[in-house]
């Protein structure tokens, strides 16, 4: 660097062609330099442009094959949940009627054997009397069933009406077994 203070020293005539050479060549390098920066400023873009798209297509195709097998395993439950649904449907249909015949097969064998121990011994007037309090007890078990059959019975299970037929069926029991307690001292 030149100044004022610095001494001017002669310069050789070819040092300074020389110097001036080096810097037209320089310039001329750096222009050259600026002007392929732009289109390899272009071309570069173009590279991270083509590479970005093919990043999110990749992106893309990973995520629709993540929602296929999301679809697919939410269709996959709800199919086994409905199944799970008809089956429980089906087996609470089942238990229902199953119910149902034990229920009518019970109150069935109860009143063939409560008519078995009683229309013989009223209607053919045997040797021996019917001991006191059969006929509320047999009373109070028909009730009783009856009001069984109700409370089973979506038709009546909400209203009053089983609630009367058991209670008068546990009065009649208890009188009836109130008698043959009586009878029996």
């Amino acid at each position: 660097m030149i100044d004022s203070t610095t001494p001017l020293q002669a310069t050789d005539p070819a040092e300074t062609r020389a110097e001036r050479r080096r810097l037209v060549e320089s310039v001329g390098a750096h222009r050259r330099l600026l002007a392929a920066r732009r289109p390899f400023e272009l071309a570069d873009r173009r590279r991270l442009n083509r590479e970005a798209g093919e990043r999110t297509r990749a992106q893309a195709r990973h995520g629709k094959v993540l929602q296929r097998v999301h679809e697919k395993r939410t269709r996959k439950e709800r199919s086994l949940a409905a199944q799970l649904d008809g089956l429980d449907g089906k087996r609470a249909g089942q238990e229902r009627r199953a119910l149902a015949v034990l229920r009518r097969a019970s109150i069935d064998a109860t009143a063939v054997e409560l008519l078995r121990l009683w229309i013989p011994r009223r209607r053919w007037r045997t040797a021996d009397d019917m001991p006191s309090g059969t006929g509320f007890l047999a009373s109070g078990v028909f009730l009783g069933l009856v009001a069984a059959s109700m409370f089973a019975d979506p038709l009546y299970a909400d209203e009053g009406a089983p609630w009367a037929l058991a209670v008068v069926s546990a009065l009649l029991v208890v009188a009836g077994a109130a008698r043959r307690a009586g009878a029996s001292r």
